[in-house]
């Protein structure tokens, strides 16, 4: 199942203003976050864990900002 990521998306641009600003503080390619965000390929435990890291996540949110399905 598809999962909405527009929280996320959002505490992305909040703090770092682009995906590939993000991704860059990550020590990812560009094209790694994009593909998660757009339900190519599913966030593992050790991103989920990474991302919540760079973006001050607490860990009792990762079902807010990974877990939300996508009912549209």
């Amino acid at each position: 199942m598809a999962k909405d990521f527009s929280k996320l998306k959002g505490l992305i641009y909040e703090k770092y203003g682009s995906q590939a600003a993000f991704s860059e503080a990550l020590g990812k390619p560009t094209d790694w976050i994009s593909r998660r965000l757009m339900n190519k390929v599913q966030f593992t435990a050790d991103d989920m864990i990474l991302v919540c890291e760079v973006l001050g996540i607490d860990a009792r949110e990762i079902n807010t900002y990974f877990l939300t399905p996508n009912v549209r």
